[in-house]
């Protein structure tokens, strides 16, 4: 984990989620979330589609710059 940045898991842990709700509000496949879950590659637009609804749903500021993803290299 990259220091000062928080992780998906550990914003499951403080505000609990279904990993299909977050999906359907975020319009990505469930198997992107878990993938984020347990810091695998996603794509960034991914990434940034769960973080922002994360962020209308708790107030919090989630964004790439603050959670901790591995996303695929852009090309």
């Amino acid at each position: 984990m990259k220091e000062g940045k928080t992780t998906l898991a550990e914003i499951k842990a403080a505000y609990p989620f279904k990993n299909a709700d977050l999906a359907n509000l975020a319009e990505v496949n469930q198997i992107v979330i878990g993938r984020m879950l347990t810091g695998e590659l996603v794509a960034r637009w991914q990434a940034s589609a769960v973080l922002k609804v994360l962020t209308m749903i708790t107030k919090n500021d989630y964004s790439l710059d603050t959670v901790d993803v591995a996303l695929y290299p852009e090309i």
